[in-house]
């Protein structure tokens, strides 16, 4: 008789390896044949030929890149020239895992819980398929996925007002403390004043007008500037447009985040550094439940073709304000 299962060895949450021709250092960060992330146990240095034994799971203590903003729960990745785990994915990055807990800017080290998969409530194409729906009003605006699996919003040349969304089915309420993250790329952002381009989380949408969303926390680009802005409301305190100083490159993908753990006090991070750090987003007043949203609209009166990419758009959420 054969068995399924000849042998069943309890999960310490590391394996062996035979080390290769280059050698480890004690507590080197390595990529394994699987993809996983690990680290080298022990105390000494081991040459071509030993056992080594590789922790691939659990919280670690990392080298952080400097001058970045690590928010718990999201992914880490280690950069392999740099000897750092990074927020950002570079060119020479594999991912590591989660972050264990929140590191600040200035902080050197960062926690890491290897391996760990991000649990989102909201995805854009991701693992768990959630829902988004699109709204497109006026002359043929269209919401599609390129075949390189970026998902594209774009303004027709028709000189009508016009509008196209994505608005996800799933909503986090505001009591249990969303965090967004959007990888986007303003491929085209219009060269003429009608346009407006937003993103973030809100209580809904609008088919005319970002203005008209009672409850949200957004970014934003009005207009043929390249300014990115950042903007509040929850029908009682409204924060309006307000200039982040910095600046979408056309072409160029860039990583938002909004940390809404605390609503009374909203984060917001461009490429993993703070934004407006001394304005206060408040939205604690909002009744929400609040979703992902990216939105761009035109009036009537130009000919423009804005033409925003989504690489990602997520949200996850924590019954703890900070970690």
């Amino acid at each position: 008789m054969t068995t399924e299962a000849a042998k069943y060895a309890p999960d310490d949450g590391t394996i062996t390896v035979t080390t290769p021709a280059a050698g480890y250092s004690s507590g080197e960060v390595i990529q394994l044949a699987d993809g996983r992330a690990g680290y080298v146990q022990g105390l000494r240095a081991l040459v071509s030929g030993d056992t080594a034994s590789i922790r691939v799971s659990g919280p670690v203590t990392l080298q952080k890149i400097a001058d970045k903003v690590c928010l718990a729960g999201g992914r880490a990745y280690w950069d392999r020239s740099a000897g750092t785990v990074t927020p950002i994915r570079t060119a020479d990055s594999f991912f590591c895992g989660t972050f264990y807990k929140d590191a600040t800017a200035a902080a050197t080290e960062a926690v890491v819980n290897l391996n760990a998969r991000q649990q989102n409530q909201i995805e854009l194409g991701g693992e768990e398929g959630h829902l988004f729906v699109s709204v497109a009003t006026g002359t043929t605006p269209t919401a599609t996925r390129d075949v390189q699996g970026f998902h594209k919003l774009l303004i027709s040349s028709g000189t009508g007002a016009q509008c196209v969304d994505l608005l996800s089915v799933d909503s986090v309420p505001l009591a249990d403390g969303p965090i967004l993250e959007a990888r986007i790329n303003v491929q085209e952002k219009g060269d003429a004043a009608p346009v407006d381009i937003v993103w973030g989380l809100a209580n809904g949408t609008s088919t005319t007008d970002a203005d008209g969303i009672t409850e949200a926390v957004l970014f934003s680009m009005n207009g043929n500037a390249a300014d990115i802005n950042a903007e509040s409301d929850d029908g009682t305190t409204e924060v309006a447009a307000t200039n982040t100083t910095a600046d979408a490159t056309e072409g160029t993908y860039q990583e938002f985040w909004i940390d809404a753990r605390d609503p009374s006090d909203c984060h917001l991070y461009i490429d993993a550094v703070e934004v407006l750090a001394s304005t206060t987003f408040d939205i604690s007043k909002a009744t929400g439940p609040l979703k992902a949203l990216v939105l761009v609209e035109k009036t009537a009166g130009g000919a423009e073709v804005p033409d925003v990419r989504i690489d990602f758009l997520r949200v996850r959420s924590t019954d703890l304000a900070a970690q």
